[in-house]
């Protein structure tokens, strides 16, 4: 199953209307539900965070669009950049572009773990057990599967990523800090 990019926004194709309208019984409640939800502005994080268990509303959003009940909405290309704008038209308004929370948690770097890769693991666990509580269980077990640093280290950023952009971006910083060391 094709994983999503958590800060994808989806939107509900034909045949997921059709599906909700039909009330098609192939679909799982939790599915159906999530699949109500969709609306072409929540992205992959907010919309899985809706559901008690994140893991498990990933799996399911994934399945939506495997099913082709959704789909990734397709961005415009992107406009120019600030400079280049201003360059093109010196009397353009300089005005500062805000930075999405979810885009300024993915522009960090990742960087490997300063402790061995246990305690790596055993601190961001820690971290995830006590702000989330029992929610957190499927983040941790993806946690703890990994083999090595450096997949260890790409999993704390796309956990990073999906906490910024369902819940805080400085909680994500701090489970990032806990978890990478300092």
């Amino acid at each position: 199953m094709a994983e999503l990019n958590p800060a994808s926004q989806l939107r509900k194709t034909e045949a997921g209307m059709l599906a909700i309208k039909e009330r098609d019984r192939t679909l799982l409640a939790r599915a159906r539900t999530l699949l109500i939800m969709v609306d072409g502005t929540k992205t992959v994080a907010q919309l899985a965070a809706l559901n008690a268990d994140v893991a498990q509303g990933l799996e399911l959003l994934a399945h939506l669009e495997q099913l082709g009940f959704v789909s990734v909405v397709v961005k415009p290309a992107a406009a120019p950049t600030q400079g280049a704008a201003a360059a093109a038209s010196p009397s353009a308004p300089s005005t500062p572009v805000a930075t999405p929370p979810a885009a300024a948690a993915a522009a960090v770097p990742i960087r490997a773990p300063v402790r061995d890769l246990q305690t790596s693991i055993r601190m961001a666990t820690k971290f995830l057990e006590g702000w989330m509580g029992p929610g957190s269980e499927p983040l941790c077990i993806q946690l703890e599967r990994c083999k090595t640093s450096q997949e260890f280290a790409a999993k704390v950023q796309e956990i990073r990523v999906l906490l910024a952009t369902a819940r805080s971006v400085k909680k994500a910083e701090e489970f990032s800090i806990a978890a990478l060391g300092a």
